[in-house]
């Protein structure tokens, strides 16, 4: 709260992340961030990074993707490439993968598993 202290800018940027529709949207606004507010603090780098993963998940046709303990579930609104390789993955059903991750799995690690559907 005290990173932005104004609530009107903090819902524009809150806004603007919603509808931004690339992955470079996403660095404009991180980009504007910075040059108002200075180094971002963790949890707004791990917001962007969130606003990021779920743009690409869209766009890899990605219904839904939870983190349950050590798995990591992702619903497809498409059936899953049977040459799709990754370390962990068990396919449920075929719009349903489980991937087994470690449990300290960071955003960076989920952002190079979504590179890989």
């Amino acid at each position: 709260d005290s990173y932005i202290p104004d609530s009107g800018t903090k819902m524009r940027i809150y806004r603007q992340l919603l509808l931004a529709g690339t992955t470079e949207e996403v660095d404009d606004i991180r980009n504007e961030i910075v040059d108002r507010f200075s180094r971002l603090p963790p949890a707004v780098e791990n917001f962007l990074q969130i606003a990021g993963l779920r743009i690409k998940a869209r766009d890899k046709e990605i219904k839904s993707l939870h983190r349950k303990g050590d798995k990591i579930e992702i619903v497809l609104n498409k059936t899953l490439d049977a040459d799709i390789k990754i370390p962990g993955l068990k396919k449920i059903n075929p719009y349903t993968v489980h991937i087994q991750t470690e449990k300290s799995s960071s955003l960076a690690a989920l952002q190079e598993m979504l590179e890989l559907i």
